[in-house]
Parts: structure tokens; sequence; C-alpha cells
């Protein structure tokens, strides 16, 4: 998905290891990490990727919810200090890790159920408010064929 729009924009696509999903033994029964294809791997299939980028945030295995959360709100307090307000930035995320980013950012949203497959969310921080972000879309999935919105 990172793909499409990286390479319409020209932009190198950076592999944050801190947006993984929920790392539960529910969800992930073993260790994740030393069965994923390194940067310079994926580099092959996807040309886009950055193999020097150095992750801002390092999960742990295993994880209940809250260190996910709290691993979510960390990955976002470093995102912010490496970019200027104002700065478009997107992230490619699943279901829950959306959910949490967005929990982090809107402090008491309530989500209408689920998220959709490639559903898009997008937040804006309000001008003149530093800490302060509107929800314009989310569940947004209107850009796909026989899908409507939450």
């Amino acid at each position: 998905t990172a793909n499409a729009l990286a390479e319409s924009k020209n932009l190198p696509i950076l592999i944050e290891n801190g947006v993984c999903e929920y790392l539960t033994k529910f969800l992930v029964s073993q260790e994740p990490f030393s069965r994923l294809q390194t940067p310079t791997e994926l580099q092959k299939s996807f040309p886009l990727i950055d193999p020097n980028y150095k992750s801002m945030v390092t999960p742990e295995y295993p994880e209940n919810k809250n260190k996910s959360i709290e691993r979510h709100k960390k990955f976002l307090e470093e995102l912010f200090k490496k970019h200027n307000d104002g700065e478009v930035i997107v992230i490619f995320a699943h279901g829950h890790t959306a959910m949490d980013i967005t929990r982090n950012l809107i402090s008491g949203y309530l989500f209408p159920g689920g998220i959709p497959y490639t559903a898009i969310a997008e937040l804006e921080q309000k001008p003149d408010e530093t800490q302060s972000w509107e929800l314009r879309r989310y569940g947004d999935a209107s850009h796909l064929s026989g899908f409507s919105d939450l």
C-alpha cells in the first residue's frame, strides 16, 4: 500500500517497527522479529525502501494492550520531535495500530466499531495549537468499490 504512494510522490519508504501490530501471544504465537526480512531484503521487491533508516521505537515481545498503546504513543512523540508543525506525515498501519494512534492524538475518541481494510484515517493538527488534533476522516473506504464508510 505504501509503495503506490511512494512511487507517485517519489518518496522513500521508512519501515518503523514502532508502528507494528499488537504483539500479544494470543495473536502472535512466536517471537516475530527474527523471522522478518531486513529492509535491504525488502528493497529487492520495493526499491523505495530506505535500508539505512533506523526505527525510532523497538517493540518488545510479548506485550499487553497497554504496552502496545504506550509503544504507539512513544512512536508519535519521537515522530513529532523529527518533523515540523504543518508537515504532512503519512503512516500506513493496520486497524488496531491506526486506532491506537488516533486514541493517542484525540483523547476520548469513541470508535464506531472496527475499521475496514485499506480504510483511511486523516487527522490534522489544529492551527496555533501544538498538541490538538482534529479527526477529518476515520474508517473512510470510499476509494474502494463496493464499500462504504463507517
